[in-house]
């Protein structure tokens, strides 16, 4: 499968691991994520303490879940970008179905921009952050998560089996993740374009699953084990056991 082809699948939602499954949903619309992702990155918005007429661009707004969590809580000027429209089942938006690997400064400006689970899927992060600084107020906000490749977990993968988490060679067809986020990368990413990462949160503990709520006995243990050989690691921080990351992003002066 070519890329072209890949991304087409992508859009289309032809293409989910075990994880992306309608029972996570909001207003029984569909979440393609891990379950927290929304939760967290609403509860970032929250904290801006934004007027409910401020102009938020959603990139990769998938059926819309977190758009019409926004709409159900007062917000009004939301732009949403979904490359399959058919696939967008909110009202009272305004939609898009720009190709994100494309220009989409030309959207206008926004005091907002919520970017989940869509940067890893790009060709280019670095065209992706330079289109949303364009996109952004001065004072603005972005609010942007993706799989945590340096999670202490992904790293003791990658010893053993030569496998980032969330980005083997399996993975590239099964969730269409392309472009794995390293943490060094972005902050020089969105130094180029003048941005900074504020905060960051994350949807749940990397550990947690494995050792608490996996089915098989033996899997457990040898997570258990895992998780304690993970604090001989050299370089921990504060992504070190997260699942994804979410940053709230914003502008160096």
């Amino acid at each position: 499968m070519n890329l072209k082809n890949l991304q087409a699948a992508q859009h289309a939602g032809k293409i989910e691991d075990s994880r992306h499954t309608t029972v996570y949903n909001y207003a029984g619309i569909p979440i393609y994520g891990a379950a927290g992702i929304h939760e967290t990155a609403f509860s970032l918005v929250e904290d801006l303490h934004l007027k409910k007429d401020s102009p938020i661009l959603i990139l990769g707004a998938g059926p819309g879940a977190f758009d019409q969590r926004l709409l159900d809580h007062g917000f009004s000027n939301i732009t949403a970008v979904e490359f399959i429209k058919e696939s967008y089942r909110v009202s009272g938006t305004k939609l898009h179905d720009s190709d994100l690997n494309q220009d989409f400064s030309h959207l206008g400006k926004y005091d907002l921009i919520i970017a989940l689970e869509i940067i890893e899927h790009l060709e280019n992060q670095f065209h992706f952050i330079r289109e949303i600084k364009k996109s952004l107020t001065s004072t603005g906000y972005l609010i942007l998560s993706s799989p945590n490749a340096e999670s202490s977990f992904s790293r003791i993968k990658y010893f053993l089996l030569a496998k980032l988490q969330y980005f083997s060679q399996e993975e590239l067809l099964l969730t269409g993740h392309i472009n794995p986020i390293f943490r060094h990368i972005l902050d020089f990413n969105l130094s180029q374009s003048g941005l900074k990462i504020l905060k960051v949160l994350g949807n749940d503990n990397v550990w947690k699953e494995m050792i608490w709520k996996h089915v098989n006995l033996f899997v457990r243990f040898v997570s258990i084990f895992l998780y304690l050989l993970s604090f001989l690691e050299l370089r921990r921080n504060l992504e070190h056991n997260q699942t994804i990351n979410i940053f709230l992003i914003g502008n160096k002066n």
